[in-house]
């Protein structure tokens, strides 16, 4: 990736190895996570550690900042099973919540199409606030919590409307 400096890679990154099939850089998403007034950057490797993970590079005045970069996988408190091909980090969306109250938050929301054999799931979390944006109040939502039957290949969260084209309404 490029951003007015040098290439970024997965191994640039807490000293994670990049393998071939990572698919480091399969969707990016930018926008203001953490309420700094800077867009920060969210990248998806759905093949990382065979199972998928994401980094988050918080934005600064100067820039993406690579030094408070953080990676998530499934199995770090993230819900779900934590098994090859769950291709978490294969989609991304965010979205702001609880807009005209003092709770209002940022949410990322995560597919990984690939979870409990290729039927999907979404993980949603609250991004927080600060230099470096943590994840917490993980909400997991499968096919099965949607109206309809579960079927292998649903790939449900293979896809995520665009950032500021989710509302609110679609977490209630």
């Amino acid at each position: 990736m490029l951003y007015g400096g040098p290439v970024l890679d997965l191994d640039d990154v807490f000293g994670v190895t990049a393998d071939p099939g990572d698919q480091f850089g399969w969707v990016m998403i930018a926008g203001d996570l953490n309420k700094d007034d800077f867009d920060d950057l969210v990248i998806g490797a759905p093949g990382d550690e065979l199972n998928g993970s994401i980094v988050i590079i918080p934005g600064s005045d100067l820039g993406l900042d690579v030094d408070n970069a953080t990676w998530f996988r499934q199995g770090d408190g993230v819900a779900g099973d934590n098994v090859a091909g769950d291709q978490f980090g294969y989609a991304l969306t965010w979205t702001n919540l609880g807009l005209g109250s003092d709770n209002a938050f940022r949410a990322l929301a995560i597919g990984a199409p690939g979870e409990n054999g290729n039927i999907g799931a979404v993980n949603v979390y609250r991004t927080g606030t600060g230099s470096t944006i943590s994840l917490t109040g993980d909400t997991y939502i499968s096919q099965g919590m949607i109206e309809g039957d579960e079927m292998t290949g649903d790939r449900f969260g293979s896809s995520l409307l665009p950032p500021r084209a989710v509302t609110e309404a679609v977490f209630k």
